[in-house]
């Protein structure tokens, strides 16, 4: 059994804004102070990720690597580049380094392509699908048997076995993260840096979305107690002000982020959070609550502005119900409001887009400067497998139904994305218009922001 267990976050491959805690590492980590050696390393927080690393296993010395992939991509056509590449170089890093020591990948990213990254990648020796609190430790008690580990791909004679999804299991009294195991104080300078998990699981099934598919759609709850205790200990013993809800969907149910917030207005005042909103849980509770702890920016996934192109994202609204919530909003200052839209989708014409310009300016008109156009985000869609819109997407002939969605440069991840072809015209002039601009924002601006340049 293996003493001492490393656990890298790949390298990036790029430098960005900010740098976010390793959340998933830190929560399995939790799971093995106990027992082992942990140590935790982060690359993107290194001036020189490759050097660095091969210091952390010489010194280190670790009877076992895990490696996570969170994001295979930026998923944002106008913010190209792949971060799988930065993972398959952390892999070949580690295995030059470690010859005989088990290499073990995991992570969001990972669990979309597992059989594929495994293939591609023969010098991963395991593949830990979806949540891994379980079927990590399993392994590491495990590693010459294998086959007894859920949730597992593991080469066996020359070929790759699968044991099936891992159960299912409770989170509501689940530890908290093992927070120490890394550089803590390293990612304070970043905003919104650390994660906090209210729940798992997502009870929608929007057509683009592939959270229910990591997390399933039956909704597991963490108690609220617990989770503001996770805040608390946050900020006293590191003195963190800023968390995010790592929810698919923050405020549903509704009741059960309103406690939150009303513990967080009692116990941690001063620390501000961010998380991902639907609209359906924007009560008049919620946003009383969510107010009470300094929030104010309630950005909506509308996705798009029609009732017949709402049914076939899987939003399960009608341009009725979202008028209420944003009416809902209006009346409530100083509560400002933005939006996410998709200009292309399943089912769109230029009618759609006309009904999406005349929303947007009517709600401009409507909340003035509560509604910033900084808050507006107009994007294509990034086809994930196993999504419907890869179905629409393949017998729309938008895809061939042949293609890789897990690309390695950024041609092919351009070939990634839901483009209309009712839409060519606008596709062409709004493409154009926003890539002319990345391309001015690099030569004029000393801080170009996501606005990066990649090498093909």
């Amino acid at each position: 059994m293996p003493n001492k267990i490393l656990l890298v976050q790949s390298h990036l491959g790029r430098k960005e804004l900010g740098v976010t805690f390793p959340i998933a590492l830190a929560t399995i980590a939790a799971r093995l102070v106990d027992q082992y050696a942990v140590k935790g390393f982060d690359m993107n927080l290194s001036a020189s990720p490759a050097e660095d690393l091969v210091k952390t296993i010489e010194d280190f010395r670790p009877d076992a690597v895990a490696v996570s992939l969170r994001n295979i991509d930026t998923t944002n056509l106008f913010d190209p580049h792949v971060y799988y590449n930065g993972f398959v170089e952390t892999i070949k890093i580690i295995r030059g380094c470690c010859k005989s020591v088990p290499v073990i990948a995991g992570g969001s990213g990972f669990s979309l392509f597992p059989e594929q990254i495994m293939r591609e990648n023969p010098a991963i020796d395991f593949g830990v699908y979806l949540e891994g609190e379980k079927t990590f430790p399993s392994l590491l008690e495990n590693l010459n048997t294998p086959q007894h580990v859920k949730g597992l791909y593991f080469r066996e004679n020359g070929s790759l076995s699968f044991t099936g999804p891992p159960d299912l299991h409770p989170i509501e009294d689940a530890p908290p993260p093992a927070w120490h195991v890394f550089n803590v104080d390293a990612y304070k300078a970043y905003p919104f840096a650390f994660g906090i998990e209210t729940k798992r699981g997502c009870i929608f099934k929007c057509a683009y979305c592939s959270y229910y598919l990591l997390s399933n759609q039956k909704i597991r709850l963490r108690r609220p107690e617990r989770v503001v205790e996770e805040i608390v200990t946050l900020r006293n013993k590191y003195g963190v002000r800023q968390v995010g809800f790592t929810d698919s969907i923050f405020n549903i149910p509704s009741e059960h982020a309103v406690r939150i917030l009303r513990l967080m207005k009692k116990e941690a005042p001063d620390v501000a959070w961010l998380g991902y909103l639907n609209e359906k849980g924007i009560t008049e509770e919620f946003v009383s609550a969510a107010m009470d702890t300094g929030f104010k920016v309630f950005a909506l996934s509308l996705d798009t502005f029609t009732d017949s192109c709402l049914q076939t994202m899987g939003k399960g609204m009608t341009v009725s119900q979202v008028n209420q919530v944003v009416e809902a909003l209006r009346a409530k200052p100083p509560a400002e409001i933005g939006f996410n839209f998709f200009v292309n989708g399943p089912g769109y014409t230029y009618a759609t887009l006309l009904a999406l310009a005349w929303f947007i300016l009517k709600t401009k008109m409507s909340f003035g400067s509560r509604f910033r156009l900084l808050r507006l985000n107009l994007g294509y869609i990034r086809i994930l497998p196993g999504t419907e819109i890869c179905r629409l997407a393949v017998k729309n002939e938008v895809i061939p139904a042949d293609i890789d969605l897990l690309p390695k440069s950024l041609k092919q991840f351009e070939k990634c994305f839901y483009f209309n072809k009712n839409l060519a015209l606008f596709n062409f002039f709004f493409c154009g218009i926003l890539k002319r601009a990345r391309r001015f924002v690099l030569r004029h601006s000393p801080h170009p922001g996501l606005f990066l340049p990649e090498e093909e």
